[in-house]
């Protein structure tokens, strides 16, 4: 399933898509509705993590899914800035 997964994006070559765009560049494109999440995971720094991420889950690449994916990249960012602090307290 991992090669079919990036296969399956319909995205033959994402950077294109984005092509000297920033992160907030990104996001705005996202929020806008000028990109899908899908698109924007498979051009990001997480695409691996995201196909290895969805066979280990045995599913398969959609929008819903992309954005599952970054809420838990999200959430594990958010902790991992939040227990050095709580540590050196």
């Amino acid at each position: 399933m991992k090669n079919n997964a990036i296969n399956s994006t319909g995205i033959d070559n994402p950077k294109s898509v984005v092509n000297g765009m920033d992160y907030d560049d990104l996001i705005s494109c996202v929020q806008d509705g000028r990109m899908t999440y899908l698109q924007y995971v498979m051009t990001s720094e997480h695409k691996h993590a995201f196909i290895d991420w969805l066979y280990d889950n045995n599913l398969e690449p959609s929008n819903e899914t992309a954005q599952s994916f970054m809420e838990e990249v999200e959430k594990d960012l958010l902790q991992s800035q939040i227990m050095p602090q709580i540590m050196f307290v």
